[in-house]
């Protein structure tokens, strides 16, 4: 069965406040048959569930795939999370 590091995850983006827009990069190593567009919302969902917060605050998304396994349980999925500059605020009105 699948189980998320939700405490790996909240030790390691502590330093970002969710409470502001954030952008998340998402690294993903799966099985050739599965579509890593469905992973990101599970993804996003599942991080802001482990730092205690609303997705809604998580703006941007990039992700991609890396590489590929024989098996799901193989996979790994590599995040990076930070706040979004005023400057990428601005430029994508995400704040009026």
């Amino acid at each position: 069965s699948y189980n998320f590091p939700y405490e790996k995850v909240a030790e390691s983006f502590k330093d970002v406040d969710l409470t502001r827009p954030a952008v998340m990069f998402a690294k993903y190593i799966a099985p050739e048959s599965n579509d890593i567009d469905n992973f990101v919302k599970s993804t996003q969902d599942a991080v802001a569930s482990a730092l205690g917060c609303n997705d809604n605050k998580i703006h941007k998304i990039n992700a991609e795939r890396i590489g590929y396994c024989d098996r799901l349980e193989q996979g790994k999925i590599l995040v990076y999370i930070r706040n979004l500059t005023e400057e990428e605020i601005n430029e994508n009105k995400l704040i009026k």
